[in-house]
């Protein structure tokens, strides 16, 4: 079937919307791990990762990637191939951010922690959230969220994440000894959380000519 000129105008568009919100998703992702307070765990595959980088010193992205590699295979049976895709272009663009970014912020001071854990857990929101938008995640745990929720989809995206992430943040916790941590971590998870949800269940007013279209 051939495809009219309209309607690949139309695609090419969508891709590049859609390229867009991962690149934005990625950048916004990688800025938030950068100003995650040191007593913070964020829970996910990142969160983990934060934790092996400051018990270890091993790059964040680096471990990020290669922690994500067996989820992905995993996920190949659920996900759809654009799924799949972008998912792997969204875990290579935060890692790949991450590692750029991280030397050129400083190590946020503890008198300000609160307000940087506010911040950091909203950044992720709006970056997961905008990643789920377009069929993509962040992988680990967002990824088997999505699925969960695309398999029983009056569970909400954002509290299947918080209840895995909630296992990921405790061990990590007790592994850093930084018991003052978990008020602020699950702070981080829950205003994650819900600002996922609200991103993902957002339905913007269509113009006249998308209408059209």
């Amino acid at each position: 079937m051939e495809i009219s000129g309209h309607n690949y105008s139309k695609q090419i568009r969508n891709y590049i919307k859609e390229g867009g919100f991962i690149l934005a998703g990625s950048i916004l992702s990688a800025v938030s791990v950068c100003v995650t307070p040191p007593e913070v765990v964020p829970g996910n595959i990142i969160g983990a990762a934060m934790v092996c980088h400051r018990l270890f010193g091993t790059p964040i992205g680096l471990m990020t990637v290669l922690v994500n590699i067996p989820i992905m295979f995993f996920c190949m049976t659920f996900m759809g191939k654009k799924s799949l895709c972008y998912t792997i272009a969204a875990i290579c663009g935060i890692s790949f951010f991450t590692d750029l970014l991280q030397p050129v912020f400083p190590e946020m001071p503890l008198e300000k922690t609160f307000l940087f854990t506010i911040i950091s857990s909203v950044l992720v929101g709006i970056a997961v959230g905008l990643l789920l938008r377009v069929g993509a995640t962040t992988g680990g745990t967002t990824s088997i969220a999505s699925i969960l929720h695309y398999k029983k989809p009056w569970i909400p995206v954002g509290t299947a994440l918080f209840l895995m992430d909630i296992t990921i943040i405790t061990v990590g916790i007790f592994a850093l000894g930084k018991w003052e941590g978990i008020l602020y971590s699950a702070i981080f998870t829950a205003v994650c959380s819900k600002v996922i949800d609200l991103i993902v269940e957002y339905k913007p007013v269509e113009t006249k000519q998308e209408r059209k279209e």
